[in-house]
């Protein structure tokens, strides 16, 4: 676990640093698809500023909604909290999926007021929602967040103390974020692959996406160990989300298929 990176009086979050990297790597990743469809890599990154906006609000949003829960049943503790204090406990962290309609919306707003085709759009650009994972993963095990289950098995990590999670440290842990990581950058190379035949249905990458890492996650959340992010009737937040967007990743391509 190594969280921030220290240079000169600086001191670097490792895992926004990552983000950022794998963000502007995600975004020449697309401009090459991009060409394939006739579209100038500009509008590629003024369309990825949109999804960046709707990322970020749309992560705080729902990670201040698997806190808000804790925070309205034990009101009493945190009244005595200053403003500054409540804020970062309802919007200090980030919920990925969250990012992800997020980042859906804001490209869907850009399509529309710049009037571009969204089903040529979301195709180019939805290579860079598991590129971006696969190193955001990365980020999560230096950050040592998202970790995973108590396990003794082959693979195992054992994390050093960490004050933001202060239990962390006292059982090893099964590699949720790095198998995940590794599952979201094959997930890349499939939907960049399917993409670049120039001639995919409209559509079809974002409801590939969806279908195949609502799989990942729901089984993956077997294995996590946080429970940071909610749990109703044995399910994790993440979970139902999940069930919810597989069924639309099967609309996409079927609609989309019957509309080519």
């Amino acid at each position: 676990m190594y969280p921030y990176i220290h240079v000169g009086g600086f001191e670097l979050p490792v895992y926004g640093m990552i983000i950022i990297i794998a963000f502007a790597g995600g975004l020449a990743v697309c401009s090459t698809l991009g060409r394939l469809y006739g579209i100038h890599a500009r509008y590629i990154i003024c369309s990825g500023s949109f999804a960046a906006a709707g990322l970020l609000i749309g992560a705080k949003l729902l990670y201040a909604i698997t806190r808000l829960p804790s925070f309205i049943s034990d009101y009493n503790t945190y009244s005595s909290m200053s403003f500054y204090e409540k804020a970062d406990f309802l919007f200090g962290g980030y919920v990925f999926y969250g990012s992800l309609i997020g980042a859906v919306i804001g490209v869907l707003i850009f399509c529309r007021a710049f009037h571009f085709d969204r089903g040529i759009f979301l195709n180019v650009l939805t290579p860079l929602i598991p590129f971006a994972q696969s190193f955001g993963r990365i980020g999560c095990f230096f950050g040592g967040c998202c970790y995973g289950v108590e396990y003794y098995g082959p693979f195992a990590v054992q994390f050093p103390y960490n004050e933001a999670s202060p239990y962390l440290h006292l059982y090893p842990r099964f590699p949720v974020q790095l198998i995940e990581a590794g599952l979201c950058f094959i997930l890349f190379i499939i939907i960049f692959i399917y993409t670049r035949k120039k001639t995919p249905v409209k559509g079809a990458s974002l409801g590939i996406y969806l279908i195949s890492y609502g799989i990942i996650r729901f089984i993956l959340e077997f294995f996590r160990g946080d429970t940071i992010r909610g749990i109703w009737l044995s399910l994790s937040t993440s979970q139902w989300i999940s069930l919810f967007l597989i069924p639309m990743g099967i609309f996409l391509v079927i609609n989309s298929r019957n509309t080519r």
